[in-house]
């Protein structure tokens, strides 16, 4: 064989053993990987569902929290956990802390055993894969921008002692041994109720309407309220409305566009504890929409406890307006006004 087609030859010959053993090389690491990721998989038992986070719990700082209806990015600034889509308003105590402690207790129990059950019928789609009914709750956790863990979190089982959970890019499904019962809207994330006062702790409901002061006081908690014509009023389902008022949004008071809302009732509820609630009801002229500006105050014989309550509370009201439920709004900034008629 002439010496140039010789050479040619053994080149050619070496580069098959070089693709050989490179194909080799490769299926024998992606064997590797394969094998690795089953046993990571099947050693999850027992382990922290949210792990990383846990891991480096000092510094994490954000939790996202995105299911079919919307996403709430809680973080934390100047000590308290704020709602990045609420203008940075106060997270709900509460529920934060629920949540956390969740995240740092949830263990993987044991792998869910399928069988004819999709990942809709458990809800654990990603939010925006398909129809709301079928979509999970996904919780993304970060500590100075760095990702940490990623959990789709689905419906709980049929006795409700676990809840289906799977990381967002592994479709094997577990079971966690703490139940995620997580808000779907907004709303419910902030810090709620904006006031929670029994009717029963109301002393004096004040107005004015129309360049008008109205005033229904009483002198002890069992008695009807009085106006200043000394005529008994039937007040409780403006009373009730203190119980428990909530709202659904919130924006900082220099985005407040007052002109939009041109009507305007003035509320001042003071308890029989000396506290005084000062609210400012914004309507538009189809009292459709209603916004409350609140201030927290003392009159000049508070009880003990009441000017620790408000330096502790006040923050939560201070430069923030507050859109309420349109029968709320509607029975506050009218009731009064009826009654006087």
């Amino acid at each position: 064989m002439p010496a140039g087609l010789k050479g040619c030859s053994m080149t050619k010959k070496s580069l098959i053993i070089g693709l050989v053993l490179m194909f080799a090389s490769m299926i024998f690491a992606f064997c590797g990987i394969w094998l690795t990721t089953m046993e990571e998989q099947s050693n999850l038992s027992g382990k922290l569902l949210f792990e990383h986070t846990a891991d480096q719990g000092a510094d994490f700082d954000r939790a996202v929290i995105t299911n079919a209806d919307t996403t709430a990015t809680i973080e934390l600034k100047d000590g308290f956990w704020r709602i990045r889509e609420a203008h940075g308003y106060y997270a709900n105590f509460a529920l934060a802390n629920a949540l956390f402690i969740n995240m740092n207790q949830s263990r993987y129990f044991i792998e869910a055993d399928l069988k004819q059950q999709s990942l809709s019928e458990l809800k654990l789609l990603l939010p925006g894969e398909g129809e709301a009914a079928a979509t999970g709750t996904l919780i993304q956790t970060f500590a100075q921008d760095k990702l940490l863990d990623e959990i789709v979190v689905g419906k709980n089982t049929a006795d409700n002692l676990y809840t289906y959970v799977r990381k967002k890019n592994d479709n094997h499904v577990w079971l966690v041994n703490n139940d995620f019962t997580l808000p779907q809207k907004l709303y419910s994330w902030f810090q709620q109720p904006l006031l929670n006062y029994a009717p029963e702790q109301i002393r004096t409901i004040s107005a004015e309407i129309d360049d008008k002061d109205i005033e229904y006081t009483r002198l002890t908690p069992r008695e009807p309220f009085t106006n200043q014509r000394g005529e008994q009023a039937t007040l409780t389902l403006f009373a009730d409305v203190f119980s428990f008022l909530t709202f659904q949004e919130v924006i900082p008071e220099n985005e407040f566009k007052e002109a939009d809302f041109p009507l305007r009732t003035d509320l001042e509820i003071t308890l029989f504890n000396g506290l005084v609630t000062d609210i400012s009801l914004f309507s538009n002229s189809e009292q459709k929409t209603f916004w409350a500006q609140i201030k927290i105050s003392t009159n000049r014989l508070p009880t003990l406890g009441v000017n620790d309550y408000i330096k502790n509370n006040s923050f939560y009201y201070d430069g923030w307006l507050f859109k309420l439920a349109p029968e709320t709004g509607y029975i506050l900034f009218n009731t009064l006004a009826k009654k006087e008629q």
